[in-house]
């Protein structure tokens, strides 16, 4: 673990080559909550940090006013990278809370039969404490196992459960409740900024933090957790706590607190409180999501936002075309994956085409998502791997369109059969979406 210092030109992830927002910059490149403390301890008195992530905000406001603490810089640079997992929250649990996830275990995604992100009951959970700078697309794989890390914080609690019916229950895999549409980003910088992607039934990724460790001003360092959780449990344990942190640099004070005012205005402070070095997300069994999407005429589509029930118009499947074109879609839907009435859609996400067709109106493409178990047919391959895993978790296709075609490839739809295809089959590329993302037509795939 180290720091690393690079005077280079500062750009946001989006922001064109050579338009650099802040050039010349001192860049210092951490990795490890040792050195994010020493580096505010040592702060000159006519400098100013600001910490920086994978540099996808689209505001300015990410642009320190001097020097850059980086947790995972997006250059080739061979630089320390401040991302992955952190201490093993085994070293740090509370002996009641993980006597309860003995009492309460969690259960295996092939035994999931519904969407277990659209509950508050304190089940069907694990934890895992991640370091600030782990991208989405870093984090898809430590919980799908894909780069074979098992916890020991897993290992024990599987111990304590061997034998019986409920053996293996934390083995995972695991996912996140909801996310946003893109992999390129720090799950910290998107959280803390309070993205909350389309996922309407449910509240923002934020609200799945459970703890934080949070650096100031003279390195000062903080752990801190919600007096209350949905759990009804304290997570970790103060002498464990102590253990770990208190001499991480000598002569530097660690406390922690519990507070709720305290936690959630630091988890979605957007940086305002000092670096956050690592924080605890609590996840749930891997499963996976049915993308539905339908091309519509935006006229069609806004009268029934327009409607009494606003977007809640669209929490059943949505249909488009001539009667005919529906029922047959219908029919077609029902008999492979059973009746549409009893799926119930959890995400939205409208995009209209700005340019006029020959009809002088508009295409609209509307995209549902809703809860598939991982036991499912459609939820594997036909080489029996689930679905999109190969499509995400490595860094070629973070924040990309993975080259996936989906099982039911609408053939008229173009070579991939993603929207955007269809969408601009006008010939005009100039489309709003909201939230970003251009996915394939159907997809299924494991959320994390």
């Amino acid at each position: 673990m180290s720091i690393t210092t690079l005077t280079k030109d500062w750009r946001r992830f989006h922001d064109a080559e050579g338009d650099f927002i802040a050039p010349g910059s001192t860049i210092h490149c951490v990795e490890g909550a040792k050195f994010i403390v020493e580096l505010c301890r040592d702060r000159p008195a006519n400098k100013k940090y600001k910490a920086s992530g994978s540099h996808w905000a689209l505001s300015t406001a990410t642009v320190s006013d001097d020097e850059f603490i980086e947790t995972n810089w997006p250059g080739n640079d061979n630089v320390p990278r401040h991302s992955g997992l952190d201490i093993d929250l085994f070293e740090l649990i509370d002996d009641d809370m993980f006597d309860f996830m003995v009492r309460h275990p969690a259960q295996s995604p092939d035994a999931v039969t519904a969407d277990p992100c659209l509950t508050e009951e304190p089940f069907n959970f694990f934890f895992v404490h991640l370091r600030s700078g782990t991208r989405v697309y870093d984090a898809y794989s430590l919980l799908d196992g894909a780069t074979g890390v098992t916890t020991r914080l897993a290992q024990e609690l599987n111990n304590s459960l061997a034998g019986g019916p409920n053996a293996g229950a934390y083995a995972g895999p695991w996912a996140f409740r909801t996310l946003g549409g893109a992999g390129g980003q720090t799950v910290y910088g998107a959280l803390t900024t309070g993205t909350h992607g389309g996922d309407y039934r449910q509240r923002p990724i934020s609200d799945a933090v459970m703890a934080v460790h949070l650096v100031t001003d003279g390195g000062a360092h903080f752990w801190i957790e919600p007096a209350s959780n949905p759990i009804n449990q304290q997570l970790t344990d103060d002498h464990k706590l102590r253990d770990a942190y208190d001499n991480l640099v000598p002569g530097v004070p660690f406390d922690i607190i519990r507070d709720d005012d305290v936690f959630h205005s630091v988890t979605v402070g957007a940086g305002r409180f000092g670096v956050v070095s690592s924080f605890v997300a609590r996840v749930v069994p891997q499963y996976s999501l049915h993308e539905h999407r339908r091309l519509d005429q935006w006229p069609n589509v806004r009268k029934m936002l327009n409607g009494s029930t606003h977007h809640r118009v669209f929490d059943t499947v949505h249909f488009a075309g001539t009667p005919t074109e529906v029922q047959t879609d219908r029919d077609a839907f029902d008999q492979r994956f059973g009746s549409f009435k009893r799926f119930s859609n959890r995400f939205l996400q409208i995009a209209v085409n700005l340019s006029p067709d020959g009809n002088n109106s508009r295409l609209c493409g509307v995209t549902q998502r809703w809860f598939y178990p991982q036991s499912g047919p459609e939820a594997t391959d036909p080489n029996g791997n689930v679905r999109g895993r190969e499509e995400r978790g490595i860094a070629a296709v973070a924040g990309k369109v993975a080259a996936y075609v989906p099982p039911d490839d609408d053939t008229g739809a173009g070579g991939n059969s993603t929207f955007i295809t269809r969408a601009c089959s006008s010939g005009n590329e100039s489309v709003w979406v909201v939230p970003a993302s251009t996915l394939p037509m159907c997809r299924i795939t494991p959320a994390s």
